[in-house]
C-alpha cells in the first residue's frame, strides 16, 4: 500500500480488539488481523463504539472498520 492510504470495509469480521463486548470472534478474524500488521495499519475506529445497528440487535456491533 502507499504510505498514505485509507482501507475502508463493511468486513462483518468480530474480534475484541475493535469491539470489546464482542463475546464471539469471527472464523478469518486473524488472518485479517495478521494482514493489519503486515501492512503496518492502525486501526482509527474509535475502539467500541457501534458502527452497525439494527432494531433486531441488542446493542450495536462494529463491523465496519
Amino acid at each position: 500500500l502507499p504510505l498514505s492510504a485509507l482501507v475502508l470495509g463493511d468486513l462483518n469480521t468480530h474480534y475484541g480488539w475493535w469491539d470489546p463486548l464482542c463475546t464471539t470472534t469471527s472464523p478469518d478474524a486473524e488472518n485479517f488481523i495478521n494482514w493489519i500488521k503486515a501492512q503496518r495499519l492502525e486501526l482509527i475506529n474509535t475502539l467500541g463504539i457501534g458502527t452497525f445497528f439494527c432494531t433486531n440487535m441488542s446493542r450495536e456491533s462494529v463491523l465496519v472498520l
